[in-house]
């Protein structure tokens, strides 16, 4: 039944234009010959007439002019309608010029013809898209008046589909925008009332209940000063869905959203070459350690939307390992995944591993970050970040494995705590080997956000529970990144890497915690100096005021990726590297904290340099290889 009254529909809208098109070729006649055409020229109208409509009625169907929404009439739509009479009319001026037994036809009614057939089929259009979206009717009083933040294509996209949908209850009122020229212009209607700056006296003086941030390029300070604003106010702020997802289809403009901790980055995600990622992994054995870890499970879903061969599980704790493979498996049912549980300082378990499944690319996400609970276990954090790392490692270099992904992290740059020294540790493992098939890099991440342990997971328990938001250092700053942005570095970095290199991201701005804190008490609706206390715990064990993304004598490039960056060092010869880190390793599987940490600062001197500039401990050197560890000097 839908189906036959959409045809009759169709047929309904075709004939009228067919009238339109009639129409304007008579008044063409018309205005040519001052209201009153001779004899002869009504003989040539009727004659001509069957062939012009034809014409233009097939034309106009061949061309798509017949299949747009006339209530979503665009410039797009405009312009293929013009393009249509063009050809239209070419065609009929051919006819008329080349067949015989039209004489007297006037050459100016085919200009006038093309101009009434354009104006009238586009005004109509136009009348149509006016009339639905209200514009010619009264302005609704009732509704909740929107005040626009920015005044480009988004914000413009964003007015016209709230009037569109009426059912939103949400009336524009006008612009604001940081660009001094576009103040006191208009756009869809609506005046551009002044810069962001004056963003609270505009809310005041047009009793905004409502502001909605539409500004696609938006750095985190200027999302920042926009939340204060706003908070101050006691005005309720929204965001622009993200681009990409309007593109994907997955939302429409409308549907507005709160502001998230992410918008704060002021950043866009790196852009992957998907193609290129892609081709590398389909139908490839891909796997992946510390799968189930925020990193490593997000690796997993971004490389089964590249269909693999396989994917590899490979992860020591059950429940994670559980529930990354269940999450895979509704995602993704046509992908053959292999959950293994087991320990990356396992040699016997990652041989067999690699033996078995055979896989030509190892992501090695595995590892343990938390810095203050690895000032507490020294040698757990050497044995699960360093032997595990090699243990991998030689594995893959010695079973032939394609590439060797390790996830390194900022903190390995003159690092002041444990888990630092160990990862800095790791990735000079990757100094060691020569190997002739396999290709081995590293990619340092800064913090990542909303990641297992991180702070803006403690920060929402925190102003869930009422408080206090606990900041150990009002002048701390860090630098973040999404999860997706990460992982989306990693497989960029396979396929850049070609051995011993060490890849960084342009992190933009770091962001200071304490401020960090303050906006998502505001995000939650609160007040951080009335309703949440914010309270100063110090510096945490082996903390920085400030990350670093490489260091001063290391020469960085760039790649082929814009905000990509390798890290290119002068390396320590192998042989003295190898000797240092075995003599680790040998202390973390027999000797106590002390031997480890004294072998650590051995094999990372920048660590040792850090602490005592810092005066964080005082640990005497002791020696461990080649027996049990005994004190050299200083006290024990």
């Amino acid at each position: 039944m839908k189906l036959k009254t959409d045809r009759w529909h169709r047929a309904g809208l075709i004939s009228s234009q067919a009238a339109v098109i009639v129409a304007a070729y008579f008044g063409a006649f018309l205005l040519r010959f001052d209201g009153l055409p001779p004899e002869h020229q009504f003989r040539c109208f009727w004659q001509t007439l069957p062939v012009l409509l034809t014409t233009k009625l097939v034309v106009f169907w061949l061309l798509g002019v017949f299949r747009g929404w006339w209530r979503f009439f665009s410039l797009n739509d405009a312009m293929r309608l013009l393009k249509a009479n063009v050809v239209a009319t070419a065609v009929f001026l051919a006819y008329v010029v080349l067949v015989p037994g039209i004489t007297g036809y006037s050459r100016t009614v085919f200009f006038l013809d093309f101009a009434l057939c354009v104006f009238a089929l586009g005004g109509l259009r136009l009348f149509t898209r006016a009339f639905m979206e209200g514009s010619l009717l009264p302005r609704r009083r009732q509704g909740q008046r929107v005040l626009v933040v920015g005044a480009g294509h988004a914000g413009q996209m964003l007015v016209r589909e709230m009037r569109k949908s009426r059912n939103l209850g949400k009336i524009p009122i006008g612009f604001l925008d940081d660009d001094r020229q576009k103040v006191g212009r208009m756009f869809e209607g609506l005046p551009v009332l002044a810069e962001l700056s004056s963003l609270a006296e505009v809310v005041k003086i047009e009793s905004v209940g409502l502001v909605v941030i539409a500004l696609p390029s938006a750095t985190g300070r200027k999302f920042q000063f926009l939340i204060d604003e706003c908070h101050k106010c006691g005005v309720g702020v929204n965001i622009l869905p993200a681009l990409s997802d309007l593109f994907a289809g997955k939302i429409t403009v409308v549907q507005l959203r709160q502001v998230k901790v992410e918008d704060l980055l002021g950043r866009h995600p790196v852009s992957v070459d998907h193609a290129r990622v892609a081709r590398k992994i389909e139908g490839q054995v891909i796997c992946v350690t510390g799968a189930g870890g925020s990193i490593g499970s997000e690796i997993c879903r971004q490389v089964a939307s590249c269909r693999p061969g396989a994917l590899v599980l490979f992860e020591r704790c059950e429940l994670n390992l559980y529930n990354i493979q269940r999450k895979l498996s509704e995602k993704f049912p046509s992908l053959r995944l292999v959950p293994v549980i087991g320990d990356v300082q396992d040699e016997t378990c990652v041989t067999n591993l690699i033996r078995e499944h055979k896989p030509s690319l190892i992501y090695h996400a595995a590892a343990y970050k938390h810095v203050p609970l690895m000032e507490l276990s020294v040698r757990e954090a050497v044995k699960n970040n360093v032997l595990g790392t090699r243990t991998v490692m030689r594995a893959a270099v010695r079973h032939g494995v394609g590439a060797f992904i390790l996830i390194s992290s900022d903190k390995a740059v003159y690092p002041s705590s444990i888990m630092g020294a160990s990862k800095r540790a790791a990735e000079l493992l990757l100094q060691t080997v020569d190997p002739e098939r396999t290709t081995l890099a590293a990619v340092r991440f800064g913090n990542v956000l909303k990641s297992s342990g991180s702070v803006v997971p403690i920060f929402e328990e925190q102003i869930e529970a009422g408080g206090p938001v606990t900041v150990t250092h009002p002048d701390i700053v860090r630098y973040f990144m999404t999860i997706p942005e990460a992982t989306g570095l990693v497989l960029q970095a396979a396929n850049m890497a070609r051995g011993g290199e060490i890849f960084v991201l342009d992190m933009g701005e770091p962001i200071r915690i304490l401020n960090l804190a303050k906006t998502m008490i505001r995000l939650a609706g609160l007040d951080p100096e009335k309703d949440i206390e914010i309270r100063f715990t110090g510096l945490r064990p082996g903390e920085k005021l400030r990350e670093e993304l490489a260091t001063q004598d290391a020469g960085i490039e760039r790649t082929e990726h814009k905000r990509i960056f390798v890290i290119r060092e002068a390396g320590t010869p192998p042989h003295t590297l190898i000797t240092k880190l075995d003599c680790l390793i040998e202390a973390a599987l027999s000797s106590s904290n002390a031997a480890v940490l004294s072998a650590l600062k051995d094999v990372v001197p920048e660590f040792a340099a850090q602490e005592n500039r810092a005066g964080l401990r005082s640990v005497a050197p002791v020696s461990v290889c080649g027996g049990n560890p005994r004190t050299i000097s200083g006290p024990s």
